[in-house]
């Protein structure tokens, strides 16, 4: 009863309808109250779940407070002057073929950075090795090291020489930059390159939790709608441009470390993504069948060059030259070489097509002659298709014939 006096007392006038106008305006009114209550409400979970973050953050990184290290504004500013000015003073020859540009550039930085974990690897399992503890305990030592790694990084990995990085980069590039990545090895860039990038590699990998940069497995376009979200490399921003992503940002888990920015080159209107100015793989695999087993070899290497756990160990050097020997089939018949039998196979077999409009004339035991052209032609059909499948399984024997030596190029095959 209290309460609807109240409620008599809050609606204001004299007839029903007056009396009904006021209740629908205090109804609106406590609906915009309960509205801004519930969005402050929001605000306010928003801001608890911000401060839980922070402190969970701050219990991780407090492995990441040595006076040694990188802070995060560090890192970002030593990460932008790699992407904004080491990259483009080192790969600048390439900046006509953007695709080259990218593949090396992402190749370089990958190598840099498995390098890297190679060495912290090494230095775990030597404590591991001198604790006489297996490798099941390798990430218990490597987070109790973590903290003295941090505090010594700088003596514990130093960078290693140019010269090293640049043999595992020219092993891996493919031979038609060869001569153009040879160049640029030889150059102060690429030595003040690579000491900035170990550098941030090492910061990433003894970061807690490690920093990742999560470089795609081909080639990324980008159509550029916000500017301000990317590094350039090269290139302006005009209207919505497409773009090629060099690098990305980098990763802390699944957040940007530190405001980092994917770097990308702007296309220019007549870029053709097709096909790839580095290697055209459709001509790779026309010329892989008809290569012999090492160049066969070396073309998968290019075709794959930029993905890990490649073959490191071609297939025995077998060129023209060691078929062409004084023993081949034109000098002894009786011991004729494979290259020799195969080309003189293939071209009987060429021959014989070309005769089947003629007349074919065969002798039988009477010493009679036969005419029978029906007869003939079904006699060298069935002689070239032998002939044929005989030179495919000789050079196939003689190709198995060598797996004591190279067992590699039986893979090949």
């Amino acid at each position: 009863m209290e309460d609807l006096n109240e409620l008599d007392e809050l609606i204001q006038g004299n007839t029903a309808e007056e009396k009904l106008q006021s209740a629908k305006e205090i109804i609106t009114g406590m609906e915009k109250d309960i509205f801004k209550l519930r969005a402050e409400l929001k605000r306010n979970e928003n801001s608890m779940k911000k401060l839980q973050e922070a402190v969970s953050a701050s219990a991780q990184n407090q492995n990441n407070t040595s006076s040694a290290f990188l802070l995060p504004s560090e890192f970002k500013k030593s990460w932008e002057i790699l992407i904004m000015e080491n990259i483009l003073d080192l790969f600048t020859p390439f900046l006509s073929s953007q695709i080259d540009f990218v593949i090396l550039s992402q190749t370089l930085v990958k190598q840099i950075i498995s390098y890297v974990d190679k060495e912290i690897n090494c230095k775990v399992s030597a404590f591991l090795s001198l604790l006489g503890l297996n490798e099941s305990n390798s990430d218990k030592i490597r987070k109790y090291s973590l903290k003295m790694f941090q505090d010594n990084y700088l003596t514990a990995f130093p960078c290693p020489p140019a010269s090293k990085i640049a043999n595992i980069f020219l092993g891996i590039v493919s031979r038609n930059v060869y001569n153009k990545a040879k160049a640029l090895v030889e150059t102060s860039d690429f030595e003040n390159f690579v000491n900035n990038m170990h550098k941030l590699s090492v910061h990433m990998l003894l970061n807690d939790p490690p920093l990742d940069v999560k470089i795609p497995q081909e080639i990324e376009y980008i159509k550029i709608i916000k500017p301000d979200d990317y590094y350039y490399i090269d290139g302006f921003p005009v209207g919505n441009p497409e773009a090629i992503l060099v690098l990305p940002c980098v990763m802390k888990g699944n957040h940007i470390y530190a405001g980092t920015k994917p770097s990308v080159l702007v296309l220019p209107e007549d870029f053709n993504k097709n096909p790839s100015p580095i290697i055209n793989k459709k001509s790779m695999i026309e010329e892989q069948r008809s290569a012999d087993p090492c160049v066969r070899h070396q073309s998968s290497l290019i075709l794959n060059k930029y993905s890990e756990d490649l073959d490191s160990y071609p297939p025995l050097q077998r060129r023209k030259e060691d078929f062409t020997k004084k023993d081949c089939l034109l000098c002894k018949i009786n011991s004729p070489c494979a290259y020799c039998s195969k080309v003189t196979l293939l071209a009987l077999a060429k021959r014989i097509p070309n005769s089947a409009n003629q007349r074919h004339i065969a002798r039988v035991q009477s010493n009679s002659l036969v005419e029978s052209p029906a007869k003939g032609k079904y006699i060298t059909n069935a002689l070239s298709r032998r002939l044929s499948e005989a030179a495919k399984k000789m050079d196939k024997k003689t190709f198995i014939k060598n797996k004591h030596i190279d067992k590699e190029a039986c893979k090949v095959m």
